[in-house]
């Protein structure tokens, strides 16, 4: 029997149990079972208070009762205080109203267990780790619309990826993703060529300046300025 003293031994004509693992006999059941402000949870008999949202003594056994006033109630599945319906458990463990979240559904239900629910149609989908909605896999985040990476171009690695709703572009092509325009860009010090769609090296570049950051579209002249049509840097007039 789960909770019975070892080695197995009787008191009062029924199993004794283990109080030093905090259970106790329970008449009704004839069975061990833990003692009030402890919750059974994976083997053990846990205390209510090391549960997140915990601060009220339980009344009633095999539950813990939730702080009311920060909106949390008993999960009695998941033996966990959750956020009530139509809330979130933020990063700090705040529940917070789904109302405000980008991605969120805006009808009722908003959300439940403590996320809320994101807006799959708009390719939305919940974060756990980051605790919000987020773009799903191959859509980046502009002006808070989910944008498939499949509608870019340039640059993007093979086959399709997306991380941290930012398309993942093809870095052995010497591409990096701009958080300016939203798209693959040549890394610093290469500059774009239009006609084979790849980035070229400013080094082969007569005249370049390795010593300047660039945005990729362009290299730094040591002397003279660089044209972009003919991708070189030409003498100043004169």
């Amino acid at each position: 029997m789960v909770g019975t003293a070892s080695p197995p031994s009787t008191k009062d004509n029924h199993c004794a149990c283990d109080i030093n693992s905090n259970y106790e006999w329970n008449p009704t059941a004839n069975n061990c079972r833990c003692q009030l402000n402890y919750i059974y949870s994976n083997g053990n008999c846990i205390s209510c208070y090391s549960i997140p949202g915990v601060s009220v003594q339980s009344s009633a056994y095999g539950s813990c009762i939730c702080n009311p006033s920060l909106q949390y109630m008993w999960e009695p599945t998941l033996k966990i205080c959750i956020c009530s319906d139509n809330l979130y458990s933020n990063l700090d463990g705040i529940c917070t109203d789904c109302s405000d979240m980008v991605g969120a559904v805006t009808t009722f239900p908003k959300g439940r267990l403590g996320k809320c629910y994101c807006k799959t149609s708009s390719n939305f989908e919940w974060s756990s780790l980051q605790k919000t909605c987020v773009c799903k896999s191959k859509y980046f985040r502009k002006n808070h619309l989910c944008t498939s990476c499949s509608t870019l171009t340039v640059g993007l690695n093979s086959p399709i990826s997306s991380a941290n709703e930012i398309c993942t572009c093809k870095a052995s092509g010497y591409f990096e993703w701009s958080t300016n325009s939203f798209s693959c860009v040549c890394m610093s010090q290469y500059y774009y060529v239009s006609t084979t769609r790849s980035c070229k090296p400013c080094s082969l570049v007569l005249g370049n300046d390795p010593s300047v950051t660039t945005d990729g579209s362009y290299c730094t002249c040591q002397q003279g300025t660089w044209n972009n049509t003919l991708k070189m840097c030409v003498c100043p007039l004169g």
